[in-house]
């Protein structure tokens, strides 16, 4: 994700994901794991970055599953 959010849009960004987080489901995917991290470039170079980690989804396309 974007590591140059605005702050408001990283406020509401947080907002959104802490109570996705709390949201427990079988028919939602799980928020495992949020927060700032840091990417490594093959160069070495770092750079900042927003990370959402989800649980997998498996079965299929959620396409195919709605459309059929």
């Amino acid at each position: 994700m974007k590591p140059d959010l605005s702050e408001d849009d990283s406020k509401l960004l947080l907002t959104e994901v802490e109570a996705l987080s709390k949201v427990h489901h079988l028919n939602i995917v799980n928020v495992l794991r949020y927060g700032n991290d840091t990417f490594v470039k093959t160069s070495g170079k770092t750079k900042p970055v927003n990370v959402i980690v989800l649980e997998l989804a498996q079965g299929g396309e959620f396409f195919d599953f709605i459309a059929g």
